[in-house]
């Protein structure tokens, strides 16, 4: 009898300890990303604490928002180690491409310009859940979720004040057809310059109004910089040409704040995209990941991109006052969004047109 009273003390033990285990088992990435639990904070502290490590690609300025956004992140976090590699959009497809070939991904979130709908067709990311996509703007928050926006670009032109006289300014792109713009002119060959420009008209004015403009535009001997918008406003800037197609408008007023002679020129429609935040297929710290993300989307998280002089998408976080003239809805400009499926979608089509009429520039 006291044999089987111990067998089965230990047989129910081990049943105990058993259930236990598989209660306490951890979660795949792919059901962390998604998890909505009550203890899901509890689980990803607990996770991040022995992953001790979070990896995030963006193209955003190191300086001015990674760095501070770190630090913001560590602070909080302070047992978790956070590194970023600041990285362009075509090289950061190629690089998160060459980790998913080789089954071992170095990244555990990531975000730029552009990149999301040619991540998902890749399959370089997966859905995720976060509690603060709640306080985005609605058409942001579909199901199943491959990415949120986590920052604002608004695209126009701009001009080099010593050379543009107040009483010259165009006030519409149709300004930008008088003969005396010819040769002065200048755009980006990547896809946020001249072919954004492209697609913006497209979808804002329709293909026959757009065209007949495209066409009477391709005889003002526009220059393609082969570089990037950023590039663009400094050649403005230096007075090689005097305005400036498709740039990030608020680039010129930072630029300006140092005496540079450079203006934006709010030319409605604006075109405006977004950034969007994205979690790693095989994030190889997959809670330490979820917090980062949970941080660049929080109110905290956006004031410092905010602070940064970038443009927060959260309907509770405005950009900084000395920005709001390039924002539409304060300047009362027309805003043309272009969705990154839209843009996607448009890509081939605007970038034939371009090639046609521009290409030979």
């Amino acid at each position: 009898m006291f044999e089987t009273k111990t067998l089965t003390g230990t047989a129910v033990a081990l049943l105990v300890f058993t259930a236990g285990s598989f209660a306490q088992a951890p979660m795949s990435a792919e059901k962390l990303a998604l998890y909505r639990g009550a203890d899901r904070e509890q689980i990803l502290l607990e996770g991040a604490r022995k992953e001790g490590k979070v990896v995030f690609y963006s193209g955003m300025i190191a300086n001015q928002a990674l760095r501070p956004l770190m630090e913001g992140f560590s602070k909080k976090y302070p047992f978790v180690k956070a590194q970023y590699v600041r990285i362009g959009p075509s090289e950061m497809l190629q690089k998160v491409s060459a980790e998913s070939n080789a089954n071992q991904f170095a990244v555990d979130v990531f975000e730029n310009v552009g990149v999301e709908t040619a991540s998902r067709a890749a399959n370089l990311n997966m859905p995720f859940w976060s509690p603060e996509i709640a306080a985005y703007p609605e058409q942001f928050r579909k199901e199943p979720t491959y990415w949120v926006p986590v920052r604002m670009n608004y695209l126009g032109p701009a001009y080099n004040t010593s050379m543009v006289s107040a009483a010259e300014l165009p006030k519409s792109y149709e300004d930008l057809l008088d003969p005396k713009w010819k040769g002065k002119m200048a755009w980006s060959n990547s896809l946020q310059g001249a072919v954004l420009f492209v697609t913006n008209l497209r979808t804002a004015w329709g293909e026959e109004k757009a065209m007949s403009y495209l066409q009477k535009l391709s005889k003002q001997d526009v220059a393609l910089i082969a570089s990037s918008p950023r590039t663009v406003v400094d050649r403005v800037i230096a007075g090689e040409y005097a305005i400036a197609l498709s740039i990030f408008t608020h680039h010129p007023i930072l630029d300006a704040k140092k005496g540079a002679p450079v203006k934006p020129l709010n030319l409605g429609p604006i075109a405006s995209t977004v950034s969007g935040i994205m979690l790693a297929r095989k994030p190889p710290n997959p809670h330490a990941a979820m917090l980062l993300m949970d941080y660049i989307l929080s109110a905290e998280g956006q004031k410092v991109l905010r602070d940064a002089e970038y443009f927060p998408v959260r309907t509770d976080v405005s950009a900084l006052d000395s920005l709001n003239e390039v924002v539409p809805s304060k300047s009362g400009t027309a805003e043309n969004y272009i969705s990154p499926e839209a843009t996607t979608a448009d890509l081939k089509n605007s970038q034939d047109i371009f090639d046609k009429l521009f290409g030979s520039r």
